[in-house]
């Protein structure tokens, strides 16, 4: 706890800080309430006994009895007004001047009583009623100052009131006085230290519980980050087991689906990227040249290895161009692009695709040629509207494209001799400015009434 907040005032104890003092007034007052009660209890008791033997314990006053009736039950109201107090919340704020309030009418009542006795008496009551007044003080703990107050205005009222009946004169008088001046200052001293080791006892047992409380919330805090650190192992197990499922679909389904599909699936960055739809498209189809020939000669196993190195080279270059593929058909591979991923300028990133593959194709061609394998390459690129979406029945389906554009792109493909790249005329007028070209005239094509200008692209400017 603060040193400041503790510090007491060296006069009247109490607590620099008010809400400490306030706590230490409700702490002794929840203490008395049990000692109040037994006190009250105990006083109406002796009382009634008082009143009852009165005839017996002091004969010379029983004449007067009758007119003690309305004090003592003025104190037994007193008494039960006070006990029924003790139960509620206001007790808190009251107890210390009940108590004060009782010694002062305590003291007044004894003083009277005192009154009525003969002086030959008057000696051994004085001694008894200082000695009353001291447990009186004693027992009721008041706080200091309030002890002081009540101590020394019992002392002045009873000194006081013998005087006035002349019932101490001279010397009585000052041996009165010096005997309750006296004992007020050891009860004074007594109360000062009294109070002094309760208002420590508060505070230590304050930082005890104070200790004990930012423990108990230390504890606390420590038991809720291990649950929210178990909370997040349980999470993190969770994320990475989601994560190895996710890597391990992704994997599968990059083996039949194109790498752009499977991200869309996999991901679910789009509504649907499977749900059929209609958008502008570059097509480019792909196809072998002595294909046929090759195969009517070479062994299996030779023609799989091949497809193999073909496959690669030409899968590479389709992935570092953002293409989508359709489908592999032996020797031939369809290619579109701008779905279902949007990509910019798709004829451009077509026709750049196709020239690279021609290179690099020239290099798989001298290998095969060492084995005596003689095979070529023919592209054809179009460009137009299709119908994109998913095709085939729920136990194999593949993404593919629906429309003019894509038998275009085949017809030209097939046309195509081998080394050359043949766009169609809405293709070429996208990258007229990128490529060096060459017409090769209108071109009858299956499937279309009229003939198609064709242009073979050769390199880039």
């Amino acid at each position: 706890m603060n040193i400041d907040t503790a510090r007491m005032h060296p006069f009247t104890l109490r607590f620099a800080d008010a809400g400490l003092e306030q706590a230490f007034q409700d702490e002794q007052a929840r203490k008395a309430r049990k000692w109040f009660r037994a006190a009250a209890l105990g006083s109406a008791g002796v009382i009634l006994i008082i009143w009852l033997l009165l005839d017996q314990l002091m004969p010379q006053i029983a004449d007067v009895k009758t007119r003690l009736l309305i004090p003592m039950l003025v104190m037994l109201a007193i008494m039960a007004y006070g006990y029924v107090r003790s139960y509620t919340p206001s007790f808190v704020r009251i107890h210390q001047g009940a108590n004060l309030s009782g010694m002062f009418v305590l003291a007044a009542v004894i003083v009277w009583m005192i009154s009525l006795l003969p002086r030959s008496l008057l000696d051994a009551v004085i001694v008894m009623v200082v000695i009353h007044m001291l447990n009186v003080y004693g027992i009721a703990r008041l706080r200091f100052p309030l002890a002081c107050y009540g101590g020394w205005g019992a002392a002045a009222m009873y000194l006081g009131y013998l005087s006035y009946m002349r019932m101490l004169e001279g010397s009585q008088l000052v041996a009165h006085a010096s005997v309750l001046i006296i004992t007020n200052l050891f009860g004074m001293i007594a109360g000062y230290l009294a109070d002094q080791s309760a208002r420590r006892e508060f505070i230590a047992v304050r930082d005890q519980q104070l200790a004990e409380s930012e423990l108990r919330r230390a504890h606390d805090q420590v038991q809720a980050q291990a649950r929210e650190l178990a909370d997040w192992n349980r999470t993190l197990e969770q994320r990475v087991a989601d994560g190895v499922r996710q890597i391990e679909q992704m994997g599968r389904l990059k083996r039949f689906l194109s790498p752009q599909i499977a991200d869309l699936i996999v991901g679910g960055t789009t509504d649907d990227p499977l749900k059929s739809h209609r958008r502008e498209i570059t097509v480019v189809f792909l196809d072998l040249r002595g294909f046929t020939a090759f195969i009517e000669t070479a062994d299996p196993e030779e023609v799989m290895g091949v497809l193999h190195e073909y496959h690669g080279e030409m899968g590479r270059l389709i992935i570092e161009h953002n293409g989508t593929i359709e489908h592999f058909a032996g020797d031939g591979i369809m290619i579109f692009f701008n779905d279902p991923v949007a990509v910019e300028n798709p004829a451009e990133q077509a026709v750049r695709m196709a020239i690279r593959m021609q290179a690099a194709f020239g290099g798989l061609s001298q290998g095969w040629k060492k084995r005596g394998y003689d095979l070529h390459m023919g592209i054809g690129i179009a460009q137009g509207y299709a119908t994109l979406g998913m095709i085939g029945f729920e136990g194999r389906r593949d993404y593919g494209a629906i429309g003019p554009v894509t038998n275009l792109a085949s017809r030209l493909c097939g046309d195509a001799k081998a080394g050359q790249i043949l766009v169609a005329q809405k293709v070429f007028g996208f990258v007229e400015d990128l490529v060096t070209a060459e017409p090769v005239g209108e071109l009858n094509v299956k499937g279309f009434h009229k003939p198609v200008p064709a242009f073979n692209v050769t390199r880039l400017k």
